[in-house]
């Protein structure tokens, strides 16, 4: 169940969906636009082993790409 503000039951039952799907072998691509989901994107992709693109408000002509599974971050213009 989505709610606004999110809840501390929806953060933790969404990770441990991420750490569930990241056994099954399965890989979680969160692209974010602004500051206030980067943090909770970076922990969900990085309990999935996934990637992030996070795309900051004010520069939106290039992202962030944020590859947990390599260990990268790269700036994409």
């Amino acid at each position: 169940m989505f709610e606004n503000p999110v809840t501390e039951q929806t953060i933790t039952a969404t990770l441990r969906e991420a750490r569930r799907v990241a056994r099954s072998g399965i890989a979680i691509t969160m692209i974010t636009v602004g500051e206030d989901t980067a943090g909770f994107a970076l922990t969900m992709t990085r309990t999935a082993n996934g990637r992030l693109i996070h795309l900051p408000v004010d520069q939106l002509g290039s992202f962030v790409v944020h590859d947990v599974a390599r260990g990268t971050i790269r700036t994409i213009r």
